[in-house]
């Protein structure tokens, strides 16, 4: 019998009501999303919406070492390598079902951040590119001793995507930028200070918690956020707070600053090098060694994409518009291919990409990866009803 990718139970708890309690069940591979768990994910959440007796949604992932690390993008490869498995879309070369993955994928995460209940999520582990999509628009966002936080899409020819043209921006100066151009982890104490996570806890304390919501009043929301307040200062102690790393970016706030005022990717990366002469943690070294690895295109795009949003005043409906042009380029004509292809394909970690420098990076193929809908000959972007 196939296992269950998504499993669905639900919690009885106070008032008659109950909590839909949804697990991403792919373990061996960390969770990763795929098109099937998207659509999975997206149907309960709208019949819960509309479900006056859930109260409350609480997400979490299978096995100790991830909630999720990002989309199935070993099998999106082998779906784009394939000569004919899919009608693909007008005039593109990019399978129905990779961009439909996309389109899938951001609708979800743009109905997480609007939902009209509470959502929890047990952010256990690795969180990285989608599965930060799925975390980063919850409305309760638990952090654990083994949160590790990422959008590393740099060393696959992607970008950061999922609403991460919206929530980079939210950061303090320059971090948007770092963390896009390296890929660079942060834990848990990062990512309290940062907002990516609202409350901390151990993961041990994960059944203690669900028996807390079982109990807590999760209708009344002002009542629901004070309880929750004093359960989490009930349960930490010292044991516990020892269990968190000292924060890994935030002593480097003040040197990542620098970065927001490049006025272009080229002199971003020239920021960025010049940081690592100045600080030889290990910590930006690592982060600097990614940089160098990743892809000179995804560098152009993750700085066009954050200074185009913020300087549109791009709402979050925008970014997803945005970034699903950007998501079929770089299927159709980007570097995706090759940059999983070596990493997690062949594994040479030798990408060969096609520009090797960001100066020889033309402008008019970055350009291209915003336009993609605006070719007369090109379908409508499928977001455009995406509204707040």
């Amino acid at each position: 019998m196939k296992q269950k990718t998504v499993v669905r139970r639900f919690i009885a708890s106070k008032g008659h009501s109950q909590i839909l309690c949804l697990t991403l069940n792919k373990p061996k591979a960390l969770n990763a999303l795929d098109l099937d768990m998207v659509i999975m994910l997206t149907n309960y959440l709208q019949q819960a919406k509309n479900d006056d007796s859930v109260s409350a949604v609480f997400f979490d992932g299978a096995g100790e070492r991830a909630f999720c690390a990002g989309g199935d993008i070993v099998r999106l490869y082998n779906e784009l390598c394939q000569e004919s498995v899919n009608k693909v879309t007008d005039a593109t070369n990019v399978p129905a079902s990779v961009a439909d993955f996309f389109m899938q994928e951001y609708q979800l995460d743009y109905l997480i951040h609007t939902y009209p209940k509470p959502i929890i999520v047990w952010g256990n582990g690795v969180v990285m590119g989608g599965g930060l999509g799925l975390f980063r628009g919850a409305s309760i966002r638990i952090a654990t001793e083994t949160t590790r936080i990422a959008m590393p899409e740099i060393s696959i020819g992607l970008f950061p995507d999922v609403g991460a043209s919206y929530f980079l921006n939210e950061l303090p100066a320059g971090v948007g930028v770092f963390l896009g151009f390296t890929g660079a982890e942060i834990n848990a104490l990062d990512a309290i200070a940062l907002n990516f996570a609202t409350h901390l806890l151990a993961n041990s304390d994960k059944a203690v918690f669900l028996s807390f919501l079982v109990q807590a009043n999760v209708n009344d929301r002002h009542a629901f956020h004070q309880s929750l307040d004093a359960f989490i200062s009930k349960v930490s102690n010292a044991e516990r707070t020892s269990l968190f790393a000292p924060a890994a970016l935030l002593p480097f706030l003040d040197h990542v600053s620098v970065l927001d005022k490049a006025i272009n990717a080229e002199a971003a990366a020239n920021e960025l090098l010049a940081l690592g002469q100045l600080n030889q943690s290990d910590y930006i070294n690592r982060a600097l060694k990614s940089f160098q690895y990743g892809s000179p295109t995804t560098a152009h795009l993750v700085f066009q994409q954050l200074l185009r949003a913020r300087r549109d005043k791009m709402s979050l409906a925008d970014c997803f518009k945005m970034e699903l042009s950007m998501a079929y380029s770089c299927m159709a004509v980007g570097e995706f291919k090759e940059g999983v292809r070596a990493l997690l394909v062949d594994k040479d970690k030798t990408p060969k990409w096609r520009y090797q420098q960001l100066a020889k990076v033309p402008h008019a193929f970055i350009n291209a990866h915003f336009d993609y809908f605006k070719n007369n000959d090109l379908p409508l972007n499928p977001l455009d009803k995406m509204s707040l």
